[in-house]
């Protein structure tokens, strides 16, 4: 989903958006619960607070 083609009336500046597809109905019925979700919120490009960027160091 693209959330910057949403109204802001419907998904305001700020907001995040999550998706759960649950198996057996949005994906297979072998498959576990999924997440979908954008980092950043609408418009804002800032990350929410307990967000901890991967540690690309060995």
């Amino acid at each position: 989903m693209n959330q910057e083609s949403i109204e802001d009336n419907i998904l305001p500046i700020g907001a995040r958006e999550h998706l759960h597809l649950i198996p057996n109905l949005e994906i297979s019925k072998s498959s576990v619960e999924v997440i979908l979700g954008r980092l950043d919120a609408k418009g804002t490009g800032n990350f929410y607070e307990d967000y901890n960027p991967k540690n690309n160091k060995k």
